[in-house]
């Protein structure tokens, strides 16, 4: 790759410093595999996620269209960061969930056996005024 190239690709993507190499190298051999170099050299954003999301938002803009939107994503880079990002969301909403639902069941064990311990102290008491 020249030089000018590189320039190119940390002007669109400067964040990718921060990611570790073999991040980087593993979504752009995903996305050459995919769907080319050309398209790659075309959206360098697109190495600024990992190849998990990628691959992921493929599945997931695959879900929401009701189709395999692979062929749609290669005639457009912009589906395809918006397959990701909408991916992205999608898991953090789940994450969301998941994290409510087990403080929700935290709470009601908690006041399960608070309600139960409040019962058994009711009937001791009781049995002490016979």
């Amino acid at each position: 790759m020249d030089i000018s190239k590189e320039s190119e690709y940390l002007e669109a993507c400067p964040q990718i410093f921060r990611f570790l190499p073999s991040m980087v190298t593993e979504t752009a051999q995903f996305l050459i595999s995919e769907f080319g170099v050309e398209y790659l050299e075309s959206k360098p954003q697109l190495l600024g996620f990992k190849q998990s999301d990628v691959s992921y938002g493929l599945e997931f803009m695959s879900t929401m269209m009701m189709t395999d939107a692979k062929s749609l994503c290669a005639k457009s880079t912009n589906l395809l960061l918006q397959a990701i990002q909408g991916g992205i969301q999608e898991k953090a909403v789940q994450n969301a969930l998941s994290t409510a639902s087990d403080a929700t069941s935290k709470a009601s064990k908690s006041i399960a056996s608070d309600t139960m311990e409040s019962y058994r102290q009711l009937r001791a008491n009781n049995r002490n005024k016979i």
